[in-house]
């Protein structure tokens, strides 16, 4: 055997029985769990203008208009590019 193929055929062990360490002391390590807490939502009240004499929300109003633009009108397409002229053959 050749000296230089000992020397990879070492280095190879070496990171093999590294990597293989590493990977073991994942399967060791102890588990962890996600502690349980409350859930909290926040909600926010209706200002005074949203709600009704009685203190219930009022009815939403529809729209005043069409929204600006229309609705279903999509922008014109873009000119088509124009190839340039082929030159004449001589």
């Amino acid at each position: 055997m050749f000296a230089g193929t000992i020397n990879i055929m070492t280095k190879l062990n070496l990171t093999l029985l590294a990597t293989t360490a590493l990977t073991a002391m994942q399967f060791a390590a102890l588990p962890s769990y996600a502690q349980a807490a409350p859930l909290q939502l926040a909600q926010a009240t209706p200002a005074p203008a949203e709600t009704g004499p009685d203190g219930k929300p009022l009815p939403k109003q529809p729209p005043k208009g069409p929204p600006p633009g229309g609705i279903g009108h999509a922008p014109p397409p873009p000119p088509a590019m124009q190839r340039p002229p082929h030159p004449e053959p001589p």
